[in-house]
């Protein structure tokens, strides 16, 4: 399982030393919805360049425009790009056909969706990458979780399954069942006492 280390509501100065503090148990630095809306796509460039070990997910969420904009991130640095499930067919098809036009990945998000086994046939054919079983951060407080991860249970994507949405230390390990190839973690590792050793349990369990 890979960990997804989320930067959203954080300066870039600060996302530099958590992801340097979490060391190599981060297999992928995020660059959050919100982060990408304050500073722009430069810091995608200056984070692959700082740890170009690290694969680099630009977190797009695209609805229109899927080509033009998946392309502009995947020249600033992205090795993984993002849309929305939610959103026309044509524009899904246009931001994975952009990222393996680059040699690249491309991720779904399935985001305010609750039928994943109905999108499975869709993402199966287009050739997502990646898919993002995902609860939004507006409703984690109303959301069942395990509810919410049961809708996993008959669907089939050949795409690498990602979970983000209220993961915690307290929780991971009923999350694990699941099986996701990666793991996404925001505020629960960034915003930790000690973020390396909470990205360790996350990644390696306790």
């Amino acid at each position: 399982m890979q960990l997804q280390v989320a930067l959203d509501d954080i300066t870039p100065g600060r996302g530099i030393q958590v992801i340097t503090e979490v060391g190599e148990y981060a297999d992928i630095v995020e660059m959050g919805t919100g982060f990408l809306l304050m500073n722009g796509f430069h810091p995608i460039g200056v984070f692959k360049e700082l740890f170009p070990e690290k694969l680099i997910l630009a977190d797009t969420k695209i609805m229109d425009g899927g080509y033009h904009i998946a392309k502009t991130a995947l020249e600033a640095g992205a090795d993984i790009v993002t849309v929305c499930a939610c959103t026309e067919r044509a524009t899904v098809a246009d931001v994975i056909r952009a990222a393996h036009d680059f040699g690249k990945e491309a991720l779904v998000d399935l985001i305010a969706l609750d039928d994943y086994e109905a999108m499975a046939d869709m993402m199966n054919e287009l050739g997502a990458d990646y898919v993002c079983a995902h609860m939004s951060t507006d409703t984690e407080g109303v959301n069942n979780q395990k509810e919410f991860f049961t809708r996993l249970a008959g669907a089939h994507f050949n795409a690498k399954l990602s979970i983000a949405g209220g993961i915690r230390l307290d929780n991971v390990n009923d999350i694990r069942q699941y099986a996701p190839d990666v793991l996404i973690i925001g505020r629960a590792v960034a915003d930790a006492a000690n973020p390396r050793e909470a990205a360790r349990i996350f990644k390696e369990g306790k």
